[in-house]
């Protein structure tokens, strides 16, 4: 259902998910072991259950470079999802609720696919998160890496449960103690 709106309201970009999601179809049907969709969605209590795992080969610079080329392939910093963004940030906002806006730490071979290629790209976007925060009255923040290892990463860009409880920390220590 959420799909089908998405389609009609062009909300959060949501086109180019039933795109992709065809083109996955199209290209290998109901073969998810080829990249293609599952017929089924395994059932979770709560729901949808933690990736913890992946492949070793997620974890290389050629799977960062992999990762932000499809990143920044159709890169564009204005449009529905900067919208809608921007909106939800006002509406926080106007709202009385405290906002942080935080760039969670990835790989250091994401970092450097993405120094490497999009740097102006990367600067453009941080400019842009920077500038919604301070005209609303949020704050942005860039997570370091320090003290996350790649074993702490189950891929490029995302943190195992080991690396969720290190910055969940540090989350904790720079917004919710002493408050």
């Amino acid at each position: 259902g959420e799909l089908l709106l998405g389609w009609a309201l062009r909300s959060y970009d949501l086109r180019t998910v039933w795109k992709m999601i065809l083109q996955k179809y199209i290209d290998h049907g109901f073969d998810s072991k080829k990249g293609g969709l599952r017929r089924e969605i395994p059932v979770h209590a709560g729901g949808l259950p933690p990736v913890v795992w992946s492949p070793p080969t997620d974890k290389t610079a050629e799977k960062g470079k992999e990762t932000a080329d499809r990143w920044f392939q159709n890169y564009d910093l204005e449009g529905v999802r900067t919208n809608a963004f921007t909106r939800m940030i006002a509406d926080l906002r106007s709202r009385g609720v405290e906002v942080h806006l935080v760039q969670l730490p990835r790989t250091e071979y994401f970092e450097q696919a993405v120094a490497g290629s999009y740097a102006q790209e990367q600067q453009a976007f941080r400019n842009k998160v920077a500038a919604i925060a301070v005209k609303y009255g949020a704050t942005f923040d860039i997570l370091p890496r320090d003290g996350l290892t790649l074993d702490d990463f189950r891929d490029t860009n995302h943190v195992k449960p080991s690396g969720a409880e290190h910055i969940s920390a540090e989350v904790a220590r720079r917004w919710l103690v002493g408050k």
